[in-house]
């Protein structure tokens, strides 16, 4: 991530500098994440992880190395700037102090000792990020929760365009998708055809902008029950709270932490549409299993 970030700073010098004094901000970590070939939503899943990954690691092995590789990652969780990976990787965090100081039977003063030098620590963090980066302030604030009285009608918006990352957005498409898969509940309308369907549904109640950009449904869940009705919906949830299962079986806050991520990940994107979303779950997810057997193993 250093390497790739050095990387944009030299060649995309003009673009580092334009968002570095607050010129189309909203865009920011998608420009980095497609000078070399991924998605933001998706790159910064993975990066959030890592850095749980690093803080989890520094529990387990106390050496302060990790400390630091995750105050690295967590800039390049803010560099990216997709707003779910950010709450989730600050919640995780302090998720994962908490069950560690737990299982360690720490007192309540160590805990909260830990918390605040956590706390401390991420506040540095967004507080020289937003000094870098002000106009960040306005993109998690009146960006992304203006205009709420325009759902179902993003074409009234002046420039609709620039709310492409707006909850207002999100809700839009998934009014629209929600319409729709109600009239084929049960069986939904195939892998194959349900986006044209959907497009076709947004030129049919005159949603010009969301037909004009062929928008998924940016919602796993819902994509499920569009494409294969109500126990393809039901069958993706399974698939997701069977990691938060094996969590809690394990008692690990490292994959719960997963599961917390990739389900609320999912709220707003459909990596399971995605190639690197299907490995990045079903690969963890076997490997959580397989941690499982292991403990079943050594109980028998």
């Amino acid at each position: 991530m250093t390497i790739l970030f050095c990387r944009y700073i030299i060649l995309n010098t003009n673009d580092f500098l334009k968002y570095a004094n607050g010129i189309d901000l909203w865009e920011i970590g998608y420009h980095f994440a497609n000078s070399f070939g991924t998605h933001a939503p998706a790159l910064n899943m993975h990066v959030s992880f890592a850095a749980l990954a690093a803080l989890y690691m520094l529990f387990k092995d106390s050496k302060h190395y990790y400390f630091l590789l995750y105050l690295i990652l967590f800039f390049f969780v803010l560099y990216i700037n997709t707003r779910i990976a950010i709450v989730n990787c600050i919640v995780c965090s302090l998720l994962i102090l908490v069950l560690e100081f737990f299982k360690k039977k720490k007192q309540l003063k160590e805990i909260f000792k830990g918390i605040l030098v956590l706390g401390v620590a991420l506040f540095i963090c967004l507080s020289l990020f937003t000094l870098a980066f002000p106009r960040v302030i306005e993109k998690f604030t009146t960006d992304s929760f203006s205009n709420m009285d325009k759902i179902g009608r993003i074409d009234e918006l002046e420039k609709p365009e620039t709310k492409h990352g707006s909850l207002v957005m999100r809700l839009s498409i998934w009014k629209a998708s929600l319409e729709l898969a109600k009239e084929n509940l049960w069986i939904g309308y195939g892998a194959s055809d349900s986006k044209r369907e959907l497009v076709n549904y947004f030129e049919k109640t005159n949603q010009k902008h969301l037909a004009k950009w062929k928008f998924p449904v940016h919602n796993q869940y819902i994509d499920f029950l569009l494409k294969f009705g109500i126990f393809g919906s039901i069958v993706v949830i399974v698939f997701v709270l069977f990691i938060g299962y094996l969590g809690l079986k394990l008692e690990s806050s490292i994959i719960i932490c997963f599961f917390i991520i990739f389900f609320v990940s999912n709220l707003t994107d459909d990596f399971l549409i995605r190639y690197d979303g299907i490995i990045f779950s079903g690969l963890w997810a076997s490997i959580f299993a397989n941690q499982l057997k292991f403990k079943l193993i050594e109980k028998n």
